[in-house]
């Protein structure tokens, strides 16, 4: 018997919004205004929550973000979720931020002290910690207060300094500390205002955006992520054709992005500023990046460990610490970081290109360790480097590193150097160099003894050492700098 649809039935489908989704109606979301029993397929019939919008979004849609007055109190988390080539989920923020931070609650906090305040609770109230009365040290090191907006890391970074927190006594106002025996933070009030006086917030969850399992094209854009406990992106599993476009990741705990296992994406107008590093993968990622702005991160603007390739085209780099680090753990001799497969080198390690990258120490004063650990690239690692410019920032070579520098400028106010460990593979041409000294073969070549270096090397026969130092060639294709907010 011939079946036949009734039009009088699909019409009604089709205006109830009862409709499979096969259609691929677009999703929207307002965390002010919308609801999860709402369709979500208009902004005046808006979503609620970003949890909600994933399970409903399929290949071909778009989630659209309100730009709200608040921010995203939730993390937008893709678990073994993926479009399909030629029809991506996309999400566009539309310029909204996701933060975790939400401000204390003054009557869960007990008065122990002048203007000092205890909680023995606050991680285990937002499932921070793993399991119950469990220390989680990756969250202690990540922990922040912000204080009337103002973020307080009390002087550390997860992959930097880290001096040990002060005890409660101790305490100036303004501050906190975390006693480990009692599970317990410590806050100091100032003088005469009670913490419900005082704008006070703590992060709540880990990441802004988790990308996890076996996920593909996948477009994230317009999207801001900040004040959370680990990482502004955080990437692990497998995944392919993702794309990153004008993301900007702020104040965030421990990275502003970090891939993990097998992980293939794009960025495009990247912004990583007061996380506590720009970016740091590990394990075989790879990755293209083009006009990324990084500033002011608290330990390192970059930190690659692992194998795998990462180009970064187009980008300004501020360093508050050390620019960039390729690193081996071999070199630390901790067996248990050589023992993690995230660390291993492979054959070949990582081969980071830079094309017309501009580092620059805009630092009024800086110590000599902070000026010489500016670019490293450790055995077995490669820099592939064309129209590199660093002003003020060193460049380093150890063990059997590679390093390879073709029509780029190292010089700058305060004479940076050139420092190549006598295994280290160099070779250079073409650039122009206004340096402290180069150290190769295990020998120092100051300016009136470039000629000798060149003879010595083979290398930089067509390049110039002088006290006049020109732009970057190509700075009209650098990002410039985002607003003043940031």
């Amino acid at each position: 018997m011939k079946r036949h649809w009734c039009p009088c039935i699909f019409l009604t489908l089709l205006l109830s919004g009862c409709w499979p989704y096969a259609w691929a109606t677009d999703i929207f979301v307002n965390c002010e205004t919308g609801s999860d029993a709402n369709n979500g397929s208009s902004s005046a019939s808006a979503l609620k929550t970003l949890a909600e919008a994933m399970k409903r979004v399929e290949a071909g849609q778009t989630v659209h973000m309100a730009k709200t007055a608040t921010a995203y109190c939730e993390p937008l988390e893709f678990v073994n979720k993926s479009g399909v080539a030629g029809k991506p989920i996309i999400v566009d923020g539309h310029g909204a931020t996701i933060s975790s931070a939400k401000p204390i609650e003054p009557d869960d906090w007990t008065k122990v002290g002048e203007d000092l305040y205890r909680n023995d609770k606050l991680l285990f109230s937002e499932r921070l910690l793993r399991r119950e009365k469990d220390n989680d040290s990756a969250v202690i090191s990540r922990f922040f207060f912000l204080w009337n907006g103002k973020i307080n890391f009390m002087g550390r970074a997860s992959k930097g300094d880290f001096p040990p927190l002060p005890k409660p006594n101790e305490l100036q106002p303004g501050q906190w500390t975390f006693v480990e025996e009692e599970l317990a933070f410590y806050l100091k009030a100032h003088p005469d205002k009670t913490l419900g006086d005082e704008r006070i917030e703590y992060p709540t969850f880990r990441n802004a955006v988790t990308i996890t399992g076996k996920c593909e094209h996948i477009i994230i854009r317009n999207l801001t992520a900040t004040h959370v406990v680990n990482d502004g992106v955080g990437l692990t599993g497998y995944s392919r054709d993702l794309l990153f476009d004008h993301f900007s990741a702020i104040e965030c705990g421990d990275d502003g992005m970090s891939a993990h296992e097998d992980n293939e994406f794009t960025t495009q107008d990247f912004v990583a500023i007061g996380n506590s590093t720009g970016i740091t993968h590990v394990s075989n990622s790879h990755s293209i990046n083009r006009r990324a702005y990084f500033r002011h991160n608290n330990s390192h603007e970059i930190k690659l460990f692992g194998s795998g390739t990462h180009e970064f085209i187009d980008c300004v780099i501020i360093p508050k610490r050390q620019a960039i680090q390729v690193f081996n753990v071999a070199a630390e001799n901790n067996p248990a970081s050589m023992a993690n497969p995230a660390y291993d080198v492979g054959k070949e390690g990582i081969k980071l290109v830079l094309q017309n990258v501009w580092i620059r120490d805009d630092r009024p004063s800086v110590t000599q360790k902070d000026r010489e650990f500016a670019v490293e690239i450790w055995w077995p690692h490669r820099l592939v480097a064309d129209r590199l410019t660093l002003s003020s920032v060193s460049l380093f070579g150890y063990q059997n590193a590679s390093l390879t520098l073709t029509n780029s400028i190292i010089g700058g106010e305060r004479k940076p150097k050139v420092s190549l460990d006598p295994q280290t593979s160099w070779t250079a041409n073409h650039n122009f160099y206004n340096l402290s000294e180069i150290i190769a073969k295990g020998v120092h070549y100051p300016k009136s003894e470039f000629e000798t270096y060149r003879n010595a090397t083979g290398q930089d026969m067509n390049s110039t050492w002088d006290s006049m130092q020109p732009a970057p060639q190509d700075l009209d294709a650098l990002p410039q700098p985002p607003d003043a907010g940031h």
